[in-house]
């Protein structure tokens, strides 16, 4: 009996020593991405000129925060005119990721 128990703790040590090495591997490969999104609005007398300031600023936005701009891209934009005539106002939405 006292040699049946042994093996049996011996084999199971060995299974588990064998499974430890592999389980702190999978753990080691697992990461955590930190993803934000930046809005900002912006006016301007061209649809084009207010969405350039608007991304620009939300861009400026996410470098405040930590990210590089090469970590951020232009996710969405929208612009719509004011009821003063030649004025435009823009939304930006700039997807950050890292």
């Amino acid at each position: 009996m006292k040699k049946l128990l042994c093996a049996a703790v011996l084999a199971t040590g060995a299974v588990l020593s064998a499974a430890a090495p592999a389980l702190a591997a999978d753990a080691g490969t697992t990461s955590v991405r930190e993803t934000r999104m930046f809005s900002a609005t912006a006016q301007n007398t061209t649809p084009g000129g207010a969405i350039t300031s608007a991304s620009n600023f939300a861009f400026s936005q996410a470098v405040s925060a930590g990210f590089l701009r090469s970590q951020c891209y232009l996710h969405s934009s929208s612009v719509r005119p004011s009821s003063i005539i030649g004025i435009w106002y823009a939304t930006a939405n700039v997807f950050c990721q890292r």
